[in-house]
């Protein structure tokens, strides 16, 4: 059953721009606290739900599956609402993420827990996305862990400094959907 706990008023904001709309998420807003809330596709959730009802279920054929080990990437991105896209994108798609604002931020948690991945962007306070990905491949620990980065920066130069830094991606944020930024983590994570 459900039930509307409470009532507020939002500024909605669509999608646009360098990100494709999400398929369960029609929008998103800011709280006075400065939380990114992503506002549910109540229409699209109401249709699969719809469709999963109308399945007929075999019961011989549900089993409990046995938990798998997800796999653990970290977003360096100080904007708050392409940190937050980014990140559901990621666990809607089964990866554990923890986001850091910035090069010095994700450094401290590269070093205090395991990542598969980084994602970083470019412009970042206190330490660049360049300067990230040098400093994790210059370190003995973290010098496998693939990186992609994800910036608005389209210069060839821009591109090229990237891959010399050793990235092991690099996504123009203007051309960015959730396909292929899932496909690049698929072709640099062995499962």
């Amino acid at each position: 059953m459900t039930e509307v706990l409470y009532e507020k008023e939002i500024v909605f904001r669509e999608f646009r721009g360098y990100l494709k709309k999400p398929r369960y998420f029609s929008g998103v807003t800011t709280l006075g606290t400065g939380e990114v809330i992503l506002i549910l596709n109540m229409q699209e959730l109401t249709n699969i739900k719809e469709s999963a009802e109308a399945l007929p279920i075999d019961e011989a054929r549900i089993t409990v599956k046995p938990e798998v080990k997800k796999n653990v990437i970290l977003i360096a991105e100080d904007s708050m609402i392409t940190a937050e896209l980014e990140r559901n994108i990621l666990i809607n798609a089964g990866y554990e993420v923890d986001v850091a604002t910035d090069g010095i931020e994700a450094m401290e948690k590269l070093h205090s827990k395991k990542y598969d991945l980084l994602v970083t962007d470019i412009d970042m306070p206190r330490m660049d996305g360049f300067e990230l990905t040098l400093k994790v491949r210059a370190d003995k620990r973290l010098k496998d862990t693939p990186v992609i980065i994800v910036t608005y920066k389209e210069k060839i130069e821009d591109k090229r400094q990237g891959i010399e830094v050793g990235a092991d991606a690099y996504i123009l944020k203007k051309e960015f959907d959730q396909s292929s930024l899932l496909n690049t983590i698929k072709r640099l994570i062995v499962e």
